[in-house]
C-alpha cells in the first residue's frame, strides 16, 4: 500500500478515513497553519471562476521570496506532475537516480522508454566517483535525479555528490528540495539556477505546510524550459483553493524555522519512545521528518497487516530498491500519535510468533 492512502485502508477495513492515524505519509506534524487554512478557506469564494493558468502571482511571490526571476518558476499539481512534465519536455536519452529513492522518477522515465541506471546510495552513502564516471559516459542531455534529502532514508546528500553534479552542463540535473525545509542548517540550490543552464530545483509546499489533498508544487529552472512546460501542462492545473493556500503559504511567516524548532523535540520524544522497542524495530538517524526504520524478525508487510485493525498506516519499503520487506518508513507525528503506535506495537508484537 504506497503511502499517504487512507482512502484504500478505509475501503479495505471499513474504519472511517478520519479515524486513521497515518504514519506513512510525512507530512508536518504542526499541521497546517491557521494563516494558510483561513486563505484556502476563503478561496472558495472563488471557485465558480476558472483559476489563473499562468499562476502569475504565485511565480511572483516565489520569485520575489528566493531572489528569482518569475520567468524561472513553474507551478504544478503537486511535484509528481511536475516530474512527468519535465521528463515530457525534455525526453532525455538516459537517466540515473539513486537506489534506494522515490520511485517517481524512474517510473516517469520508464513511462516514455528511457533507460535508467540506479547509483546505490545504501547501506552506504552514495559515490561521487560512480556519479563522475557515469557523467563522463553518458550521452548529452541525459538526466539525473537527486533528492535531498533523500527519501526513504532522510539522509542529506553528501556535499561532494552535489559538486560533481553541478561541475558540469552537458547532463541536467534535478534536485528535488521536498523536505528541505524540515532540516536545520540547509542551503537550498535555488540561488544557483539562474546561473546553471542545467540546473533544475523542485520544491514542495505540501509537506511543509501540511496541505498534501490540495496538491502545489513548483520547480526552478532555465526560462526555455519553463516556458515548454507551460506548453504542455494541462490547463488549470493548480485549483482556486490551492492557490491561495500556495500565495499565503509564501508570504506569511517564516513556517520552516518555526517547524524546525517545534519538531526537534517531537522528533527525540518519537526517536527514544520507538528505540525502546529495539531490536525488534532498530528507527535509523534521520535528517528530517521521518525514519527508515529496520525491521528485524517480522517483514514490512506482515506488520502493515497486524496494525490495520488498530486503525494505523505505516509506509513499507518493498518499492524502494536495496531496502525491500525489512524496512518500514515511519513519519514523525505528534507524542500523543507516537503513544498509540507503539501500544499497537506491542500489541502486535505480542500476539507474532518471531
Amino acid at each position: 500500500m504506497h503511502g499517504g492512502n487512507i482512502w484504500a485502508a478505509a475501503r479495505r477495513t471499513g474504519r472511517p478515513a478520519g479515524e486513521w492515524l497515518d504514519f506513512s505519509a510525512s507530512i508536518n506534524p504542526l499541521g497546517m497553519p491557521p494563516w494558510v487554512r483561513a486563505a484556502a478557506h476563503a478561496a472558495m469564494d472563488s471557485v465558480c471562476h476558472y483559476p489563473d493558468p499562468d499562476c502569475e502571482e504565485l511565480r511572483a511571490a516565489a520569485g520575489a521570496r528566493n531572489g528569482l526571476d518569475p520567468s524561472l518558476i513553474h507551478f504544478g499539481n503537486g511535484a509528481a506532475e511536475l516530474i512527468h512534465l519535465l521528463i515530457a519536455a525534455l525526453l532525455p536519452p538516459a537517466g540515473l537516480v539513486l537506489a534506494p529513492t522515490f520511485g517517481r522518477y524512474a517510473a516517469a522515465m520508464r513511462l516514455c522508454g528511457i533507460p535508467v541506471t540506479e547509483l546505490p546510495a545504501w547501506p552506504a552513502p552514495p559515490d561521487p566517483g560512480a556519479l563522475a564516471a557515469w557523467l563522463e559516459g553518458a550521452p548529452a542531455g541525459a538526466i539525473i535525479f537527486l533528492c535531498n534529502p533523500n527519501n526513504p532514508t532522510g539522509r542529506r546528500l553528501p556535499a561532494e555528490l552535489l559538486d560533481v553534479a553541478l561541475a558540469q552542463d552537458r547532463v541536467w540535473v534535478v534536485v528535488d528540495e521536498a523536505f528541505l525545509d524540515f532540516v536545520p542548517g540547509a542551503s537550498t540550490l535555488l540561488p544557483l539556477v539562474a546561473s546553471h543552464s542545467r540546473l533544475i530545483v523542485l520544491r514542495s509546499l505540501t509537506k511543509l505546510y501540511a496541505f498534501p489533498g490540495l496538491r502545489l508544487g513548483w520547480l526552478a529552472g532555465p526560462a526555455e524550459l519553463i516556458s515548454r512546460l507551460r506548453h504542455l501542462q494541462v490547463p488549470w492545473s493548480v485549483n482556486a483553493p490551492a492557490m491561495a493556500a500556495g500565495l499565503a503559504a509564501i508570504a506569511g511567516p517564516d513556517y520552516a524555522a518555526d517547524t524546525q524548532a517545534g519538531l526537534a523535540p517531537v522528533k527525540a520524544n518519537a526517536l527514544e519512545t520507538l528505540a525502546a522497542l529495539t531490536p525488534w524495530l532498530n528507527p535509523l538517524a534521520t535528517d528530517c521528518n521521518y525514519f527508515l526504520v529496520r525491521l528485524h524478525g517480522i517483514t514490512g508487510s506482515l506488520l502493515q497487516e497486524r496494525l490495520l485493525p488498530h486503525g494505523i498506516l505505516i509506509r513499507t519499503c518493498n518499492g524502494f530498491t536495496r531496502l525491500g520487506d525489512g524496512y518500514i518508513r515511519l513519519a514523525v507525528r505528534p507524542q500523543r500519535e507516537v503513544r498509540r503506535l507503539v501500544q499497537a506495537l506491542a500489541d502486535v508484537r505480542q500476539a507474532t510468533v518471531l
